[in-house]
Parts: structure tokens; C-alpha cells; sequence
């Protein structure tokens, strides 16, 4: 691929930026949507280097979203603040570990476990809407239920990290009872712990382009909040969807870049 122009590397960059952000804070998913995007227009920069750029931007944009669903939803910061210390702590272990193990044993597993979670949301269509927001557990089970889930994918984000967003969900809505939005919610924060602890091993390996990547978070800031916005507005129904047309859309690539005939 020839070399583009520096404008255009930016034009490029910030519009992948703001709709990976866009996607994300209603379903996850947005790392499908940017760090291909990235690797597009910067095709001979280190991709590790690419990998930290691309935390430090949706980090931002995490955040931001987060910060959107705290004021327009009760967050019970009891339920979830397990998942998120849990997340933080094995998202170090999970980047540690991608420097030991080769990644790429991970891709069959996750086109399997995709491909079952959206068969299920599509073939039950109440699934995750027409529920209350209270959970399945209380007390100490709760306690456990949510730190296994932020731990598990925590370690998996750091480790590997497509669909992260869109696992978190499903499990807070499948495994501990609550609806679309607020499984929505409870994965941005969760995502935000395991996105910072990112950041913090990226920046102290120096493998983050701070110039690319500050630009990239402004309209992931962006994108995030317009996607937040979303979907509390519409409630649940609108994320079932998303999540669905997300889960499928991670289908589609994984299909084409990883089980493509050579």
C-alpha cells in the first residue's frame, strides 16, 4: 500500500476514531472498528506500538462514555466495582502474558464463542429487555460473580482483546440478570479499568504514539459520548440490536482475515 499524505493519514484517523467510539459505547466492539483501521493506514509502524495508540485512544473514549451512563442510569457501584478491580489487575497479567504466548490459539475460541452468544441474543428475542434491573445474585455470590467476570476479561483484554466490550455485556446480562443498557454500562466501566491498566503497561514499555494517539481520543471522546447518548435514549431494544449487528460484524472479520484460504 503506497504511503498517504499526512492529511489524510489524519482525516483517516479521527473519522475511524469517532465511529469505533460511536460503536463502542452502546455494544463494545469499537477495537474491531480501530485498531484494523489503524494498522490500514500506518501498515509498516510496529504494531505493538499501534496496540498502545489505540488503548490510549479508546481509553478516552471509555471514560467519557462512562462518565455519560453514571449521570443518566443508577449505577450501583456495589455490583460492579468488583469486576472493575478484577479487570484493572488481570489486564496487567494478560499483557504480560501476550509477550510470552502467541496470541493467535486464541481466534478459533473466540469465533466459537461469538458465534454462540449471537445465536442465543437472536434466537431469544426477550433476552435482555424485558427484565428489571436486579441481578441473579446478592451479597458475597454477587461479589464473586462479578469479580470472575471483570478478572476473566480483564485477562483476555489484556492478553488478546476483540469483543472484549461485547463479552463484558453479554455476561453481565446472561449470567447476572440485568438488562441491555445496564449490562451496557457495567462493561464501559468495567472496560475503563482494564483499558487504564493497558495504558499504564503500554506507556511504561514506551510503545505508545502519543501524537497519533491524543489526536485519535478526541473523537473517540466524541464518538463515545454521541453512542452513550444513543443508548440511553432508546433503552435496551436498541442495544440488543447493536450488540447483535456488532457480534456479527466481528463474525464477518474474523472469518475473512483469519480463516481465509492462503
Amino acid at each position: 500500500m503506497p504511503f498517504l499524505h499526512p492529511p489524510l493519514e489524519i482525516i483517516l484517523t479521527i473519522a475511524i476514531a469517532f465511529f469505533a467510539g460511536l460503536i463502542d459505547a452502546i455494544a463494545g466492539g469499537g477495537g474491531l472498528i480501530q485498531l484494523p483501521g489503524l494498522l490500514w493506514v500506518f501498515p509498516t509502524a510496529p504494531v505493538i506500538d499501534l496496540l498502545g495508540s489505540n488503548k490510549l485512544a479508546s481509553g478516552f473514549g471509555t471514560l467519557a462514555s462512562s462518565l455519560h451512563y453514571i449521570r443518566k442510569l443508577k449505577i450501583n457501584f456495589k455490583q460492579v466495582l468488583p469486576a472493575m478491580c478484577a479487570a484493572f489487575l488481570f489486564s496487567l497479567l494478560g499483557g504480560k502474558l501476550a509477550t510470552l504466548v502467541d496470541n493467535h490459539l486464541m481466534k478459533p475460541i473466540i469465533f466459537g464463542l461469538l458465534l454462540l452468544i449471537g445465536t442465543y441474543t437472536l434466537l431469544n428475542k426477550h433476552f435482555g429487555v424485558d427484565r428489571e434491573k436486579r441481578t441473579r445474585f446478592k451479597g458475597v455470590k454477587l461479589g464473586l460473580a462479578s469479580t470472575l467476570i471483570g478478572g476473566a476479561l480483564g485477562l483476555y483484554d489484556g492478553f488478546f482483546g476483540p469483543g472484549t466490550g461485547s463479552f463484558l455485556i453479554f455476561c453481565f446480562v446472561s449470567w447476572l440478570g440485568f438488562d441491555f443498557l445496564t449490562g451496557a454500562a457495567f462493561s464501559k466501566l468495567t472496560n475503563l479499568a482494564s483499558n487504564v491498566a493497558s495504558i499504564i503497561f503500554f506507556g511504561i514499555t514506551g510503545h505508545i504514539l502519543y501524537s497519533t494517539a491524543l489526536s485519535m481520543a478526541i473523537f473517540n471522546v466524541l464518538g463515545n459520548m454521541l453512542g452513550a447518548r444513543l443508548a440511553t435514549k432508546n433503552g435496551s431494544k436498541f442495544v440488543r440490536w447493536v450488540f447483535l449487528a456488532v457480534v456479527a460484524a466481528i463474525l464477518i472479520q474474523f472469518t475473512y482475515r483469519f480463516f481465509r484460504l492462503p
